[in-house]
């Protein structure tokens, strides 16, 4: 009886562990801290990306989740908020663009892909 139910304990514990390793494999790009850029520039994960002026502030801070942005905040070279947009998976982007010497209020309009 002892070597049958310590078989059945041995492979409930492999079954327990193999439906955790795939969750976190499925799952791993929702994981906070993930976020990243492939080659072509295509964001992967969840995390925030950030980009700045050329003398440090923050120009954006944009949220991801799973590969999909979910917020944005965007900021003047002085580091004053312009504007915080939040985003669905059917929003279509409309951020802000700067170039320099031309005006914040320009606006971008970019349809998020599913």
């Amino acid at each position: 009886m002892f070597e049958s139910r310590a078989f059945n304990l041995l492979i409930g514990a492999l079954l327990l562990a193999m439906v955790v390793s795939l969750s976190f494999v499925t799952l791993w790009d929702a994981i906070p801290g993930t976020f990243y850029r492939d080659g072509r520039g295509f964001p992967h994960g969840t995390g925030t990306g950030e980009y700045s002026y050329e003398n440090g502030n923050l120009m954006p801070r944009e949220w991801y989740f799973r590969g999909r942005l979910h917020r944005a905040t965007w900021y003047k070279p002085d580091g004053v908020e312009i504007a915080t947009e939040k985003y669905t998976k059917e929003h279509r982007r409309s951020g802000l663009l700067h170039t320099p010497g031309r005006n914040y209020q320009e606006q971008v309009h970019i349809r998020i892909l599913p």
